[in-house]
């Protein structure tokens, strides 16, 4: 039986000290090599997107971009399921089968590729591409030529034909008249497609945007544990932090490889700028021109702008001896060249809608529990003696009594005031894997004493959250049993609605009241009962920060603006969500704080309506009995046409209470004098009423005058104070206090 007492041990508080210092230093680890990962593959893109299309006349030693058709040269190999004719095959055989499951999978049977050499040719000459030696790291994407079933069999082939247009990425080795896929010279993956390169780049851009998501959120990931691990508990802190901790860390990255980026784009540049300047032409100026024209293009953005100005003139030189027509050339086919992004309207923007959807789904769920975290931090602890009515919090013993007495758990018959108990069975599914459910179930309470140093007060547990703190389980044959309890004597901390007990009209009870009030009874300490919860809200809000991380990362590189740069302006989303974030929770304060002044007041209007009910009933007994009592004749008839108090008016209310009061009492007085009056049904029931409304007014004015009270404070206290002016969140009137104790009518 596992005993949970609400405190502790220190060996236990150590151990998960250690255990969350240790996730906060792998998240930042695993979040380090993602980001390394992701900046890897945004400068792949960015590099990409530095080769202009170079024609084949222009073509020196180095590495190049080039576009053309694909020239075979009567060396065609043939395809082995299509039988075409091909400078290129890949194929692949795949066979349906049943696993010993009875379920379809699919397995390879064959496999492999054929190629040979080929020429690539524009309108300006062309090259033998070299196909051999080709490293591992190369990209290749090709669109399936073949893909034919036949009953269990699927034959499917990506082929070259003679005349199909390709995309390269490789270096020319002018001694040999070839372009081949080593790329030692730039260390960029090499790259062959029938599409376009900037097609490839936004695939880099995409596994960039996914990947430094990622990082972004395990960075928010491990902020959020480091708080929890160092007992941080007020989401002030937590904002501050996470913003600062994003923003300063995805600021200092980006910016460190935005400097390699660029070095690496000015060593490029410098070795095609050396080749053109040892043998100069006008295609091979054009095309170096070109490419410092895309460079330059790409540096729009801040802080690129920034770095290749500083660079410009020494390490991106103009082109020696370029003529105004080879500048208009060049500047013509960067016109027409776009940058890498993702090509797919759709992925874009169902990636981005489905990190808008789970961070909001994260925010949510985060929400409620930071609104519960601070509903408790903001309702100061009561004594018994002093509960007032509206949502009140308590710490005292369970006691039991003949009024109220124990129950017994259902499993263990252990006395208790609550229950819960499961019985689960080990069964074969459809797969013949063993999972438990649940055959049986059921859980009960009753209504206890909750006893302080001051009294005690009634707790009724209908509707209540539970936190037990005995649970047990125990296995019999191929069962499982469960049974958790809560018995007397536990010291409990509770939250909840302190309204009228139904069964004495004169006290408080704490309760659930109505569907939206939190009634909350656990046996830990309140202050760890508030770090586990804003441990939860922190982990819950780095889950949504990094769910919003990545639909900005994805949204950027559809748009091609995916760059080293670029994430201090997506770190900026973290700060602003969270800005937004904390707005929205201060609101929602405020406003269930004006709304706990206005239930408050409408519970008063009721019992004075309730009260107003009974003046007619008082009329008729003095008319038919009291006909001589002229005075109380008329008080009776003034208080039947008297109107309702305005609402937040207690002053109004305060008059018409007394005015009640008085009229009471005066006849209460008459009632004394007449004792044949006393035996009367509508006397007794009016007596009875006004008795009961008396003593809840008197709860319900404390009550609302507490209500007020926080509420007051709560607008005048920084920041809400700013919140609740642009909003018209007004100041609330108490009412004025009552010297000694209430007067029994």
């Amino acid at each position: 039986m596992k005993k949970n007492t609400g405190n502790p041990s220190s060996i236990s508080v150590f151990f998960k000290f250690i255990l969350k210092i240790s996730g906060a230093a792998i998240c930042f680890a695993v979040a380090f090599f993602l980001f390394q990962w992701g900046f890897g593959q945004m400068r792949e893109a960015r590099q990409i997107d530095r080769f202009p299309m170079t024609p084949v006349e222009a073509l020196a030693d180095g590495p190049y971009a080039i576009q053309g058709r694909v020239l075979a040269d009567n060396h065609l190999i043939k395809a082995p399921y299509s039988g075409s004719e091909v400078v290129y095959v890949r194929y692949r055989l795949e066979e349906e089968y049943k696993d010993s499951d009875d379920k379809t999978r699919i397995r390879v049977l064959e496999s492999g590729e054929r190629g040979t050499d080929f020429f690539l040719g524009d309108e300006t000459g062309q090259v033998k591409i070299d196909w051999n030696n080709r490293p591992g790291s190369m990209v290749f994407s090709l669109s399936m030529s073949m893909n034919r079933k036949d009953g269990k069999l699927t034959y499917k082939e990506w082929a070259i034909r003679e005349g199909q247009t390709l995309s390269l990425l490789g270096e020319y080795a002018g001694d040999k008249n070839s372009f081949h896929f080593s790329m030692k010279q730039s260390g960029i993956p090499p790259i062959l497609t029938d599409s376009s390169l900037q097609a490839e780049g936004g695939q880099n851009l995409l596994l960039a945007s996914i990947l430094t998501s990622l990082a972004s959120g395990l960075v928010a990931l491990a902020i959020a544990l480091l708080l929890s691990a160092l007992h941080v508990h007020r989401f002030w802190v937590f904002v501050f932090f996470m913003s600062l901790g994003v923003v300063s860390i995805l600021t200092s990255m980006g910016m460190n490889q935005l400097k390699r980026d660029w070095s690496e784009a000015a060593a490029l540049y410098q070795m095609r700028y050396r080749v053109v300047e040892k043998a100069p032409d006008p295609a091979s100026r054009t095309d170096l021109y070109a490419m410092r024209l895309l460079m330059e293009k790409n540096s729009m953005q801040w802080p690129d702008r920034g770095l290749f100005l500083a660079m410009a003139d020494t390490m991106f030189p103009m082109p020696v001896g370029l003529l105004p027509e080879e500048k208009k050339r060049a500047e013509t086919l960067v016109e027409a060249t776009d940058s890498s992004y993702l090509h797919s309207f759709w992925l874009v923007s169902g990636l981005t809608f489905l990190g808008i959807v789970l961070g909001g789904i994260f925010f949510f769920t985060s929400f409620k529990a930071i609104r519960r975290k601070r509903l408790i931090e903001h309702i100061p602890t009561a004594k018994t003696k002093g509960l007032s009515y509206g949502l009140a919090e308590l710490k005292g013993l369970i006691r039991t009594d003949e009024e109220l007495p124990c129950i017994q758990s259902h499993l263990k018959k252990m006395d208790c005031v609550a229950w819960s108990y499961s019985i689960e069975e080990k069964r074969k599914d459809s797969d013949n894997k063993s999972r438990w459910e649940t055959i049986a179930s059921g859980s009960d309470c009753t209504d206890f004493w909750l006893e302080d140093e001051e009294g005690r007060v009634k707790i009724q547990l209908k509707d209540a959250e539970l936190e037990f703190p005995e649970n047990t389980t125990w296995h019999e044959g191929n069962r499982r049993y469960r049974e958790s309890w809560m018995p007397a004597e536990t010291s409990v901390y509770c939250i909840g609605f302190a309204g009228l007990d139904e069964k004495c009209s004169d006290s408080l009870a704490l309760q659930k009241g109505d569907s939206s009030n939190f009634f909350f009874i656990t046996h830990r300490k309140e202050e760890a009962l508030l770090l586990s919860m804003s441990s939860r809200s922190f982990l819950l809000s780095s889950f949504g920060l990094g769910s919003v991380l990545f639909a900005c990362t994805i949204l950027w590189a559809g748009l091609g603006w995916l760059t080293p740069g670029a994430l201090f302006k997506i770190s900026l989303s973290v700060p602003l969500t969270l800005l937004v974030y904390t707005i929205i929770l201060h609101y929602n304060d405020l406003v269930f704080l004006k709304n706990r002044v206005r239930k408050t007041w409408s519970d008063i209007d009721t019992i004075l309506q309730k009260r107003f009910d009974l003046w007619p009933q008082l009329q008729s007994i003095v008319q038919a009995s009291l006909q001589h009592e002229r005075e109380l004749l008329t008080a009776v008839s003034s208080l039947r046409t008297r109107t309702a108090p305005e609402e937040g008016d207690p002053d109004s209310a305060d008059r018409i209470i007394r005015e009640e009061q008085v009229v009471t009492r005066q006849f209460l007085a008459r009632v004394e004098a007449y004792p044949e009056l006393k035996t009367q049904a509508l006397v007794q029931q009016f007596s009875e009423e006004i008795r009961k409304t008396e003593n809840y007014l008197a709860l319900l004015r404390q009550g609302y005058s507490d209500s007020v009270e926080i509420y007051n404070i709560r607008i005048q206290s920084f920041p809400d104070l700013f919140l609740a002016k642009a909003s018209g969140f007004k100041p609330e009137k108490p009412f004025q206090a009552i010297s000694g104790q209430p007067e029994k009518i």
